[in-house]
C-alpha cells in the first residue's frame, strides 16, 4: 500500500561501502506520512508521477493558520516545486525560519487522465495553483 512519496538519493560512495546492508534512511516527516517507525521493514518502488494543476491544503497549526493568510501562490509553488507528495500527506513549508505544517486535502492532475488521487504521487510545477482551506 502506497502511503508516502519521497525523493531517494544514493549515499556517497564512502558511506555506501560502510552501510551496504539493505538499510534506507528516511527523514521524520516521510516516516510520519508513511506511518512507519525506525527499524520497520518498508517496501520502496518507483512512482509514476503526475503533475498537479491544483493543490488544496489545510493548515495544521495556529502558526500556519495565522501566516497562511499572507502566503501567496508564488511562494507556495516555489517552496514545493519538484517535491513529491500524495493526498493526505503532511507538508512543511519554511516561512521566515518557521516550519508551517499543512495537510494535503486534494490534488487535481494537470492531465485529463482520470487518476485515483489517493493512490498517486504528484509533483508541483511552476504552473500549479494552491488553495488554502480552513
Amino acid at each position: 500500500m502506497e502511503k508516502a512519496a519521497a525523493i531517494c538519493t544514493p549515499l556517497e560512495s564512502r558511506r555506501l561501502k560502510e552501510e551496504n546492508r539493505g538499510i534506507i534512511r528516511i527523514d521524520r516527516l516521510t516516516r510520519y506520512n508513511a506511518q512507519v517507525s525506525i527499524g520497520d521493514i518498508v517496501e520502496i518502488s518507483k512512482a509514476n508521477d503526475l503533475f498537479s494543476d491544483k493543490v488544496i491544503i489545510k493548515p495544521l497549526t495556529l502558526a500556519a493558520i495565522m501566516r497562511s493568510t499572507v502566503i501567496d501562490q508564488r511562494y507556495l509553488c516555489d517552496a514545493l516545486t519538484n517535491i513529491p507528495f500524495k493526498s493526505s500527506n503532511i507538508v512543511i513549508i519554511l516561512y521566515f525560519k518557521v516550519g508551517l505544517a499543512f495537510i494535503v486535502i486534494n490534488l487535481i492532475p494537470s492531465s485529463n487522465e482520470s487518476a485515483n488521487v489517493v493512490s498517486r504521487t504528484f509533483i508541483v510545477t511552476g504552473d500549479t495553483k494552491f488553495n488554502i482551506t480552513y
